[in-house]
């Protein structure tokens, strides 16, 4: 298993210091995890402000902070939220029952319950609720566009039905006048 080094960037100075990572995308997708709750952990543990753009994929951490104080951030939240406590593989998932983090070790098929009273948990948890709240929206949309569909496709089949034996009647006509 292997993770690029975390690297960051200060820019601004004064009040306005900000530290950006702009690499944290590929260790997210390294660690199956996604880049904004890495980031979010980062400023849970450092008590900063920080926030993730999935559009321009920027993580930026208010205040000034080393490349090592990253990277051990990023130790951190493997040992905690990435790695399996039975086999230590970093094969987890996260499964969610009644507001409770479970992880899933591919691995070994172990399910342990996560450190809850980590503050990262409410931003799982929330971001979970989020991706439900879409998922069933999205089911809603689809319903409604299949009966929509269903709809159509009967009205165009009717209308073909009507074109056929419209066809088929002139054709009949066409044969009888031929024929006689």
């Amino acid at each position: 298993y292997t993770m690029p080094a975390v690297f960051s960037k200060v820019e601004g100075s004064g009040n306005g210091i900000k530290t950006v990572v702009p690499n944290i995308s590929d260790v997210g997708l390294s660690l199956h995890r996604s880049p904004a709750e890495i980031n979010k952990f980062f400023g849970t543990e450092l008590g900063a402000q920080s926030r993730y753009d999935a559009e321009t994929d920027r993580a930026i951490v208010n205040g000034a902070h080393t490349d090592a104080v990253l990277q051990e951030l990023v130790h951190r939240y493997i040992d905690k939220f990435v790695l399996c406590p039975t086999c230590c593989l970093p094969e987890t998932e996260y499964k969610i029952k009644n507001d409770t983090i479970f992880h899933r070790c591919k691995a070994c098929g172990a399910k342990d319950m996560v450190d809850m009273t980590h503050k990262l948990c409410n931003f799982i948890l929330a971001e979970d609720k989020k991706a439900k709240k879409e998922s069933k929206g999205k089911k809603d949309v689809g319903k409604k566009v299949s009966f929509v569909f269903c709809a159509s496709y009967l009205r165009q089949c009717e209308m073909r039905r009507l074109t056929f034996v419209c066809s088929y009647r002139s054709r009949r006509k066409r044969v009888r006048t031929a024929a006689t």
